[in-house]
């Protein structure tokens, strides 16, 4: 955008979306699952969060298109969390294959813009306390 477009009084501030933390990744993938009428407590939600490290939200919910693909052609069709961390290994996020101009974002990101999102420190494990009590509401998405 032109720069006179974005000085103050025009937009009051510019906000950076970086790529959701392992909790937001969770959540996300919980989200897509209830919406495709499964119950995400069914599934092993905290490893597929682990084993999509760097996806985008859309490309979390490729993950469960592709995965329920997949069941629909296996013998049972029966969705299972294998089927979501076989779709997980086959997708290459854009964090991975456009990594260079991510990480100049960030950079640029870090000067000019107001975090909108939680930043991830360190890997934090998923609290099952917190991680249950959203499973309960989202399943009733």
């Amino acid at each position: 955008m032109p720069p006179e477009l974005l000085r103050k009084g025009r937009l009051d501030e510019i906000f950076f979306v970086d790529l959701p933390t392992l909790r937001n990744r969770a959540e996300i993938l919980m989200i897509h699952l209830a919406r495709r009428k499964r119950t995400p407590s069914d599934f092993d939600i905290a490893a597929v969060a682990h084993a999509t490290d760097g996806f985008s939200g859309a490309e979390l919910e490729e993950v469960v298109v592709d995965s329920l693909y997949e069941a629909y052609s296996a013998i049972e069709r029966e969705l299972k969390t294998e089927h979501l961390l076989k779709a997980a290994k086959e997708i290459i996020p854009l964090s991975r294959s456009r990594a260079r101009e991510i990480e100049k974002l960030r950079l640029w990101a870090a000067d000019n813009c107001r975090l909108a999102a939680e930043v991830e420190t360190a890997e934090r494990g998923i609290e099952s306390e917190g991680i249950a009590g959203r499973r309960a509401r989202m399943v009733d998405l």
